[in-house]
């Protein structure tokens, strides 16, 4: 009996209407095709170098005679097609070279690594190259602003390295004067050699191009934006700063793919005060920027910095911050908090007390709250208020208040009519 059915596979017979599509799968390309790739393949080795940029997603290339790579665009693709055509005969298409590129036949490149793999050896000289790059910052507290910014650095090489999550989850801080050289400063920080993947200026909070930066950028500069923000924004600023690897498609690209996170962040402030939650000011290194000796600086070879850097990212120097150094941190970044009106006025009519004897009155958050509505006739947020009450260290414990039961109550010394004159002349 006659059949047109193919043999069993896997046990089961084939339909004859399934055989077309069964002998399309399981053949192997033609040897003519296979001949046309490998000649292709083989020209591109002869005459040109090319090489795939994993953090941008881009092919570079080159002429095999010249050692400098660029990024390959539209006019770059035509301009090989056409070669092929003109020198070898063959005609092809922008989409057949771009499936042979896009494959392992291009080799891939991380440029963070090749930077630091290829760093000069440290200078024999002896002189800390970051400590020398501190300097040349004049802060109120020089030690910590250079224990923090070699933290930052070292950070930062973690977050190269290392493909999982976020290593660096703090962001470097200078304030100070409009025209100090705040932002030339924080941009020397990225090397001549890396300079494409520096992103200088205000981000779209809103934009999934901003997810892009954190996968393709080394340092992002976040240029006099932190100041602006309101409360909505800063936390999604926070969020940007300690985010993971993103998952996300790149314009061009077919399918979404998950990027390493790669970028650390800096931002230069006009003014000192911009930090609006105590509790995520944790995020942040502040420093105020009294002076900046912008010459020094750009005589300094940052590749030296960075040597220093890398060199104990790899004799495992703990970059992150000890509860010792956070509560340190804690302490500076005091002088950087935007106060609420509830703060300012709780300061300025009450006094907190080291000893409940010294107090004048014994009162809750509600008392508190009524009192200062009554002197300033402005409306009071018991949240803001107990929040101002906590961080200006009044204390508070249970009482008996007119013979209820005990309640939580705060110490506190109203201030006089002539204190708080003397106060606001002294301001």
């Amino acid at each position: 009996m006659i059949t047109t059915d193919l043999p069993a596979k896997n046990g089961k017979v084939v339909p004859t209407k399934k055989k077309e599509r069964v002998l399309a799968e399981s053949a192997p390309a033609s040897p003519a095709i296979q001949s046309k790739r490998k000649i292709i393949e083989e020209y591109l080795s002869f005459r040109f170098q090319f090489r795939y940029n994993v953090l941008n997603g881009r092919i570079e290339w080159g002429y095999k005679a010249n050692a400098k790579f660029e990024a390959l665009d539209d006019y770059d693709l035509n301009t090989i097609i056409r070669q092929i055509e003109n020198e070898m005969g063959i005609a092809t298409s922008p989409e057949k070279i771009k499936v042979i590129l896009k494959s392992d036949f291009t080799p891939q490149y991380n440029p963070l690594h090749a930077y630091f793999h290829q760093l000069p050896a440290l200078s024999s000289t002896g002189q800390p190259a970051i400590q020398a790059l501190a300097r040349t910052v004049q802060t109120e507290n020089h030690e910590l602003f250079c224990l923090s910014l070699t933290k930052w650095m070292v950070a930062s090489i973690a977050n190269a390295f290392n493909p999982e999550g976020c290593q660096n989850q703090m962001c470097l801080v200078l304030t100070g004067d409009q025209g100090a050289f705040k932002t030339t400063w924080l941009n020397l920080l990225c090397p001549p050699a890396l300079i494409r993947y520096l992103f200088c200026g205000k981000i779209s909070l809103d934009n999934k191009d901003t997810l892009i930066l954190l996968g393709e950028k080394f340092i992002v500069n976040l240029d006099d934006q932190l100041r602006s923000l309101n409360k909505r924004d800063a936390e999604t600023v926070k969020t940007l700063i300690t985010q993971g690897n993103i998952t996300i498609r790149r314009p061009y690209d077919a399918l979404s793919s998950e990027m390493p996170r790669i970028a650390s962040f800096v931002a230069s402030v006009n003014g000192n005060d911009f930090l609006t939650d105590p509790t995520g000011s944790r995020r942040f290194l502040p420093f105020e920027a009294y002076t900046i000796d912008i010459q020094a600086a750009l005589a300094l070879d940052i590749d030296q910095a960075w040597a220093e850097a890398y060199q104990l990212f790899r004799e495992g120097y703990i970059y992150w911050f000890t509860a010792e150094e956070t509560a340190t941190l804690f302490s500076n970044n005091e002088a950087f908090q935007i106060h609420t009106p509830e703060y300012e006025l709780l300061l300025e009519y009450f006094e907190p007390v080291e000893n409940r004897e010294w107090a004048s009155a014994f009162l809750t958050t509600s008392m508190i709250q009524t009192n200062l509505e009554g002197y300033t006739r402005q409306k009071m947020r018991p949240k803001q208020l107990g929040e101002a009450l906590k961080k200006l260290k009044f204390l508070r414990f249970n009482k008996k208040v007119s013979g209820s039961s005990p309640v939580y109550v705060w110490a506190v010394r109203e201030r006089s009519d002539l204190e708080r004159k003397e106060k606001s002349n002294q301001a």
